[in-house]
């Protein structure tokens, strides 16, 4: 959540959003971390007495994206709270989200052992449908989306393929989705290796 916004919430209503209204126009960037704080964010934008306030939020990154596990939600969350933000955002402009390789392949033990110990790249769909990615659709004023995708350093299991051709593979059904409704975007999948506080650049692709 910005970290104004915490700071506001002790005022009125009415200048809550004159406020938020003129820090949005200010600050472009929305960060969200972790995951959850999309629903923080969520229920604030929902308290903002401003005509559409979801449509203030027009850059938007979601670093820990990843991290979203439905198999752990509590009954807090009815599905994936960054997924769920994303649909409302329907004037968003550019969107940065990660992914690491282990979140994109198969890597439980029986996945290992039937693919000689290597990770197996998931299909497009299983991962659109975890993530419920298919709410990027509701932004139809986007212009940008970039895709990090993070390969562990020194893993053999995912050294011997591309790790991160789904996500290179979700970026082009975005863009083939939004081209079908006439629409231009641009796919930029950037490619790093390494963990959170190191991370060495692989370069990049535009989808």
């Amino acid at each position: 959540m910005p970290n104004w916004a915490p700071r506001i919430f002790g005022t009125s209503h009415q200048v809550r959003g004159e406020v938020a209204y003129v820090m949005f126009a200010c600050a472009s960037w929305v960060f969200l971390v972790p995951a959850f704080d999309a629903d923080h964010f969520t229920r604030f934008l929902e308290t903002l007495h401003v005509e559409k306030p979801f449509e203030l939020v027009r850059f938007l990154m979601l670093p820990t994206i990843h991290r979203f596990d439905p198999t752990t939600q509590t009954h807090q969350y009815k599905g994936n709270p960054c997924a769920q933000l994303l649909s409302r955002c329907t004037v968003l402009r550019e969107l940065h989200m990660k992914f690491y390789a282990s979140i994109v392949c198969k890597s439980t033990l029986l996945d290992l052992l039937r693919a000689g110990n290597h990770c197996v790249p998931l299909r497009v769909d299983e991962v659109l449908d975890y993530f419920e990615l298919r709410s990027i659709l509701n932004c139809t004023r986007l212009c940008r989306i970039e895709l990090y995708g993070v390969v562990p350093v020194n893993d053999y299991r995912y050294q011997d393929f591309d790790s991160l051709e789904t996500l290179a593979e979700i970026g082009r059904w975005i863009k083939k989705e939004f081209a079908e409704q006439g629409k231009k975007v641009e796919v930029v999948l950037k490619r790093s290796s390494g963990w959170v506080f190191h991370m060495d650049d692989l370069g990049s692709e535009e989808l």
